[in-house]
């Protein structure tokens, strides 16, 4: 334990920085929403203000932490896809309900908005969502010099925000954060909205790569950021669960699903990565 606590405290200024920040950032942001949106009935014209602090506190400290671990420019980038993509997204299954599967809408005194039916909350959130997957594929892919290409990392990472979808939509729909028009049988969620999260997040993360893919480090610093991020998910998780048992019956199951999912991805992930090793491995050897 001692050794893992001398190398901390040798990093650089800037990764120890990042980290507390990051596990601050998450600490607060879990007992925001662990006071202001478990039980009883909400007022959105009130929390509407939470909601909005809450996620833009989390957006300086992703953003941080992305420049830290990436660059500022491809931190910037990741926003700027988030914010390009998804509101048309919004607006749209605001609207008509693609990509979704079906219309919803958010609550009224949610705002403020862009187009007039998109929360400006909403983006920023894609941002902080969009920005863990990535970091925790890089934390379990295998080291070496053979390194799955940057492109395959897609699909995993959009399921991995699918697997966060299971739980945060049912906590929203109970909250009235936003209502669907056709209730679906996965806590009142259509089956159809989480193909749409994940169309979404494909998109967003294409755009990103198309405009250069950040290659993985295997770094020191880079380590410790990891694990700080899968940390701080952590800690949002147990707030999430918290207020999942407190709001919904059985509430957790929503939980479980997504964590199994994520896990159930990473696994494969670290798999595939691991054949691609060997394979390469033994052409070097041939």
């Amino acid at each position: 334990m001692g050794n893992r606590f001398d190398s901390f405290f040798s990093l650089g200024r800037q990764a120890r920085f990042t980290i507390a920040l990051m596990m601050l950032g998450a600490v607060v942001t879990a007992l925001i929403g662990i006071m202001r949106f478990s039980g009883g009935m909400i007022d959105w014209q009130v929390e509407s203000s939470w909601m909005l602090g809450g996620t833009l506190l989390l957006t300086v400290v992703a953003l941080v932490h992305a420049t830290s671990y990436w660059s500022f420019r491809k931190a910037f980038e990741l926003l700027a896809c988030a914010f390009v993509i998804s509101i048309p997204a919004e607006a749209l299954g605001t609207r008509v309900g693609l990509p979704h599967g079906a219309s919803y809408h958010y609550h009224e005194a949610i705002g403020p908005r862009l187009f007039g039916t998109v929360p400006l909350f909403i983006p920023f959130a894609w941002f902080v969502l969009l920005y863990s997957p990535l970091l925790l594929l890089d934390l379990v892919q295998p080291c070496g010099r053979a390194r799955l290409d940057p492109w395959i990392r897609i699909p995993f990472a959009a399921l991995i925000i699918i697997a966060s979808d299971l739980y945060l939509d049912p906590l929203a729909v109970e909250s009235g954060a936003w209502t669907w028009g056709r209730t679906g049988s996965w806590f009142g969620v259509p089956f159809a909205n989480f193909v749409g999260w994940g169309l979404v997040a494909i998109l967003v993360y294409s755009a990103f790569f198309v405009l250069g893919a950040p290659p993985p480090t295997s770094s020191r610093e880079a380590r410790w950021l990891r694990w700080t991020n899968f940390s701080a998910g952590g800690i949002l998780g147990g707030a999430a669960l918290y207020c999942l048992g407190d709001r919904i019956e059985q509430g957790w199951v929503a939980l479980a699903a997504g964590a199994l999912l994520t896990l159930i991805t990473l696994i494969l992930w670290h798999f595939i990565g691991r054949i691609h090793q060997t394979h390469q491995s033994q052409q070097v050897e041939s």
